[in-house]
Formats: structure tokens, C-alpha cells, sequence
């Protein structure tokens, strides 16, 4: 029977499916952000020390004492050094292997092949795959649903935010999102060694697992000592790279990476130095450490929000870069479809805070989507302009209205996007209910004015570059 349901429901959306996969597709194919071939270039280069048998010496491989090496295309590129824990460079150098075996035995820079390009930039689609999958196994648990696969999938990649991260800007830190889930998942079997073995990975490439993990522990655990020990064994990996190769030639590097990410959780302050994101985030860590008895469906429930407002803090309590916005959305996913009768207001609220903060993401951190990405790719061969600048929404408004300032708009958008995501916190607050499972709902009508709003506003960049290319546009050169 639920293979039956599972093929109406697939059906239902195939239009949806193929016209989201057309639009993916074209966008996906036409840019590579500078960050992305930055670590793809490091992840080529861990072959190149492995087999010179100077592995420990691998950030100095990357230019770490001189500037760094050159990433990217002949056409745009910069020099850049490795700024990571290794854990992310292994799995780019594993994924990329056969381009380095190419580029190695036939010379030239592999960066400068369209084909090459999307084969490294597949990875990411492998990616978001692995993650779909997992909140689907996630999704089951904790609902006992397991007839809207289709439905949860395309919730899942209608956030235009999830879209921009990856298919423009190629954002791995999705990469480090399939262990925190599959630890979320072998949280909620009680599998305490695989759900450790998960965050050891994740916490290995960047931090943001080990700020989820704190709450998981703390809603379990409540003898200090204990949760201070599993913390710490989660950084184990993270560790190990870091006295490893602090051996090598410029092995000091290693030791301050994501050192941006913890000066960023500090930025915004109020009462002369107080962190609005760290006294956030305690009141979290108490809020789950206070937790005793409960029911397992509400547990369900306070395990996916401790996800959800842990990364939502990293958008309305600090200046988060756009692509870290792909830790929120699985979480979000979730839980907008265990909501029950708030379905409708929270996809509404998720649709202002979405809109609200790609639109700022535009404005405020432009480069991201300007003539940079496109490279040597798809829409730049298709129509070539080297002049074209970033769809700056706030500069088009100064333009039509000139007396209207221009640093107003990310401003409201800011408000927006802020009040959206503390509106879905409240909201949607555990309260403790009845049963062993949380209600799975989902309503097609409003999935579907979801992801046609998402696919405009991600289709802006290409749109405004088409437009200026053709003449038909400004260009707003920032």
C-alpha cells in the first residue's frame, strides 16, 4: 500500500520536480565560486604531497608560508592557501582524483575544463542526495511516515537559500551536514557510538557540528564530567590533524583554522560586549540540560528544535556568511512538516525569512553572486561579458528612487528575515503531547507557491546577468 501511495505521490510532483531540475541543472552549470576551486585546487594537492612522501608538510604544499598556490581558472583565479581541518581536503582529493591523475600526467591547470568543473561541483549533488535520504530515515523515525518521500524531498529543495548555497556558490559544508545528521539519526536509535563517531567527523572539518552537540548531550546527559568527556572525544580528529601537522613546514597554520567562524558567533553585542548569539545559544544549552522526563514524541520534537535554533541563531544573532544557511534548512524541512495545524503560518514564515535574507545576501555579500562565479562556465560561454556586476538590489532601488538610501534595504531586510526566524522559534516551542510519534503534514498547494517563489528569486543573478549582457539591464557594477 505504501508503495502505491509513495507512486501518487511522486506523480503529483513530477512537473515540479522536472522544472526544479531544468532551472538546478542550467544554474548549477553556470558558476564556480572562488571558494569552491580554492579547496578543490587544495584537495588536488594532497596527492602531490602524498606521493613526494611529504604529507605532514601539506599546508606548506598550499602556499601557506608564501601567499598560497593559484585556484581557479586562467581566466579568474587568486592565490589562496589551505585554511581548513584536513578532513574536508581528504574528501575533496578522494572525490577528485581521477581530475588530478589527468591534470598530473597531462599537464595544464584542470580548472579551465567546463567538464572538470562539473564533475568536482557533482560532488555536492551526491551531497544533497545523502542528506535528502537522511531526513527522509530521520522523518520516518520520528513520525512513522513513510508514504511522502517525494513531498518531503521537494520541501527540502525548495528553500531557495539550500539552492543559491549550493548550486551557486557550491557549498561544501554540506558535506560536514551528512554526518551531523546521521548522528542526529543514531541520536534518535540510541546508538551512542556511531551518533560520537558522526560528530568526530563532522566536528573535523569546521565547528558547527560541535555547537549542535552540546544541546544533544545535554538533553541526555546531566552528569557534567561525562558531557565534558564526550565533547571533548568529538574533537579528537580535529585535534589529531592539528598536532600532526603542526610538525610539518608552516604547521602553525592549521592551528587557527575556523578561527572566523568563532570571532564571527561574537560580532553582534549588545550591553557594551554581550554576545546576543552565546547568551542566546546558553539559555538553549540550559533549556536542554534542565530537560527530564518526557514523552518520546515530544523528545522527537526537542531533538530536531535544538538543531533548528542552534543554526537559526547563526542567522538572526550574527552576520553568518550566506552558504553556512544549508546546516538550518534540513532542520527547518523537518520540522515545518511535524508542525501539525501551524503548517500553513510556518511555511509562510519560512518564506519571508528565506526571501528576506537571499534578497540581503545579494546586497550585502554581492561578490558571492556577481561575474566572479561564472567563470569559465555554462552562462558565460553562452553570452561572455567580463563587465557584468552583482545584482546589488539596494543600488537598482537608489537607481529608480534616488532619493530612497541606499543602505535601508539590507536594513529591512534584515528586520525581516530576524523577525521571521524568531517568530518560528516561538511558535513553534515543544509543548509535551500524547503518543510515541510526531504527525507528519504536508499541503501541496502551499509547497508549490514555495518553490515558485524560491525559483525567482534564485534565478535573480543569472536574469540580471542575462539582462545587462543583453543590454536590456544597468549594470550596476559594485
Amino acid at each position: 500500500m505504501s508503495d502505491i501511495t509513495d507512486k501518487k505521490i511522486s506523480h503529483t510532483f513530477l512537473i515540479e520536480f522536472i522544472i526544479l531540475g531544468a532551472i538546478g541543472i542550467f544554474i548549477f552549470s553556470s558558476h564556480a565560486y572562488q571558494d569552491f576551486c580554492e579547496t578543490m585546487r587544495h584537495g588536488l594537492t594532497v596527492w602531490n604531497a602524498l606521493f613526494d612522501g611529504k604529507l605532514i608538510d601539506f599546508y606548506a604544499y598550499c602556499g601557506g608560508n608564501n601567499g598560497g598556490i593559484y585556484c581557479g581558472s586562467d581566466m579568474i583565479g587568486t592565490y589562496m592557501d589551505a585554511r581548513y581541518d584536513f578532513t574536508i581536503y581528504v574528501i575533496f582529493a578522494i572525490w577528485n582524483f581521477p581530475l588530478w591523475l589527468i591534470e598530473h600526467f597531462r599537464g595544464g591547470n584542470i580548472q579551465n575544463s567546463f567538464i572538470a568543473m562539473m564533475y568536482a561541483k557533482s560532488m555536492l549533488l551526491a551531497a544533497v542526495a545523502v542528506t535528502g535520504r537522511l531526513i527522509i530515515m530521520i522523518t520516518r523515525k520520528i513520525t512513522g511516515n513513510s508514504q511522502n518521500n517525494a513531498g518531503l524531498i521537494l520541501s527540502y529543495l525548495s528553500s531557495c537559500l539550500l539552492l543559491a548555497s549550493l548550486l551557486i556558490i557550491g557549498q561544501y559544508d554540506v558535506l560536514a551536514l551528512i554526518f551531523i545528521l546521521a548522528g542526529v539519526y543514531f541520536y534518535l536509535n540510541d546508538n551512542r557510538k556511531y551518533f560520537l563517531i558522526c560528530f568526530i567527523i563532522a566536528n573535523s572539518m569546521k565547528y558547527f557540528g560541535l555547537l549542535y552537540l552540546l544541546p544533544l548531550l545535554c538533553l541526555k546527559e546531566k552528569n557534567p564530567l561525562k558531557l565534558i568527556g564526550q565533547l571533548a572525544l568529538s574533537m579528537s580528529l580535529s585535534i589529531f590533524w592539528k598536532i600532526f601537522f603542526s610538525l610539518g613546514t608552516y604547521g602553525s597554520a592549521v592551528l587557527s583554522n575556523n578561527d572566523g567562524l568563532i570571532s564571527m558567533l561574537t560580532d553582534y553585542q549588545i550591553f557594551s560586549g554581550v554576545s546576543i548569539f552565546w547568551v542566546s545559544y546558553l539559555v538553549l544549552v540550559i533549556y536542554c540540560y534542565k530537560r527530564s522526563s518526557m514523552s518520546q514524541a515530544r523528545h522527537y520534537h526537542e531533538v530536531i528544535f535544538a538543531g533548528f535554533v542552534t543554526y537559526m541563531l547563526l542567522y538572526t544573532a550574527t552576520p553568518a556568511y550566506p552558504y553556512w544557511v544549508v546546516l538550518l534548512i534540513p532542520f527547518l524541512t523537518i520540522m515545518l512538516h511535524t508542525s501539525g495545524s501551524l503548517y500553513g503560518l510556518n511555511t509562510w514564515l519560512t518564506v519571508m525569512f528565506e526571501a528576506a535574507l537571499l534578497i540581503k545576501h545579494y546586497t550585502w555579500y554581492s561578490w558571492c553572486y556577481s561575474r566572479v562565479t561564472y567563470g569559465n562556465m555554462l552562462l558565460y560561454k553562452l553570452c561572455p561579458n567580463k563587465a557584468v556586476g552583482a545584482p546589488d538590489i539596494g543600488k537598482y532601488i537608489n537607481y529608480w528612487f534616488e532619493q530612497f538610501p541606499t543602505w535601508h534595504i539590507p536594513v529591512m531586510l534584515s528586520t525581516v528575515f530576524t523577525a521571521a526566524g524568531f517568530a518560528l522559534i516561538l511558535i513553534n516551542r515543544p509543548k509535551e503531547t500524547d503518543g510515541d510519534t510526531l504527525t507528519y503534514t504536508q499541503k501541496p498547494a502551499l509547497m508549490r507557491i514555495r518553490l515558485a517563489i524560491s525559483l525567482v528569486i534564485l534565478a535573480i543573478p543569472d536574469l540580471y546577468y542575462i539582462g545587462v549582457s543583453s543590454g536590456l539591464l544597468k549594470n550596476m557594477q559594485p
